[in-house]
C-alpha cells in the first residue's frame, strides 16, 4: 500500500478532519478547503493545530480558539 491509498483511507474513516474536495487528501484538521480549493492561507500554527486535531488531543473549536490566541 503506499502513502496515497492510506490517505485516502484516513480520509473516508475521518471525512471531517479533510478538504471537502472529493480527490484532495489534504488534512486540514477541521474540514475546511486547502489553500489549493479556496481555504484560507496555511500557516505554520495551524499545521501544528490540524495534528493535534487529528490526533484527538483537542477539538476544532479548541484549535481555532488557539490560533486567534497566537
Amino acid at each position: 500500500m503506499n502513502v496515497g491509498q492510506s490517505e485516502r483511507q484516513r480520509k473516508e474513516a475521518k471525512p471531517h478532519l479533510y478538504c471537502p474536495d472529493r480527490r484532495c487528501l489534504w488534512n486540514t484538521g477541521d474540514g475546511r478547503r486547502c489553500l489549493k480549493h479556496g481555504g484560507p492561507p496555511w500557516t505554520k500554527t495551524w499545521a501544528a493545530l490540524a495534528q493535534r486535531i487529528s490526533r484527538g488531543e483537542i477539538s476544532a473549536d479548541e484549535a481555532r480558539e488557539l490560533e486567534k490566541e497566537k
